[in-house]
């Protein structure tokens, strides 16, 4: 086999370099600022005007568990957020089936679909470029298909989310790698 044959094998083979996770906790804060406001905002309109969400209740927890899942990676380290961090494939499957369930709520798909982002920030901190690609193309899918069971079946609300949130993604990962060598 060819060397990036290899490089590419072991890309996505490889266990998680934990290295730089502490380097990227100022971004993962902000990431988490900004899955939570939006989170907050439609919440809001769903309440108040009875809008947008199919099951309020059922997406305001859902909302909750998904922030709760982000802060244990963030937070004080413990045995979970150790045990997450070196099953990164673990947390990346929860938090994807979690963002879909909660996609399919909202009959919104310009704000919403910002869950999908933040995962990417601990996938660039801890893998190589192709697994982090890997990993958007199926995030990207979850949202669309989360977009698609919500109800909305215009193609515009698959073409934008899908071609911004998947920019949106390149640049998270080429900003957290540079926050990487910027601090080493």
């Amino acid at each position: 086999m060819s060397t990036v044959t290899h490089r590419l094998i072991a890309a996505f083979t490889r266990p998680p370099d934990l290295e730089n996770i502490n380097v990227g906790r100022s971004v993962m804060w902000a990431g988490l600022a900004a899955a939570g406001l939006p989170c907050a905002l439609l919440l809001s309109f769903g309440i108040v005007y009875h809008v947008l969400i199919a099951n309020v209740a059922l997406y305001a927890t859902l909302v909750l568990l998904y922030l709760a899942l982000l802060l244990v990676l963030i937070g004080v380290p413990s045995r979970a957020s150790h045990w997450l961090w070196r099953h990164m494939w673990a947390f990346l499957l929860l938090i994807g089936l979690l963002c879909l369930a909660i996609q399919s709520l909202i009959d919104e798909s310009f704000l919403q679909p910002i869950i999908f982002l933040v995962p990417i920030i601990y996938v660039a901190l801890v893998y190589p470029a192709a697994r982090v690609a890997a990993v958007g193309l199926f995030f990207l899918g979850l949202m669309n298909l989360g977009i698609w069971l919500s109800g909305q079946t215009e193609p515009v609300a698959f073409l934008f989310p899908t071609f911004g949130y998947g920019t949106f993604m390149a640049f998270t990962y080429a900003f957290v790698r540079l926050s990487i060598q910027q601090a080493g």
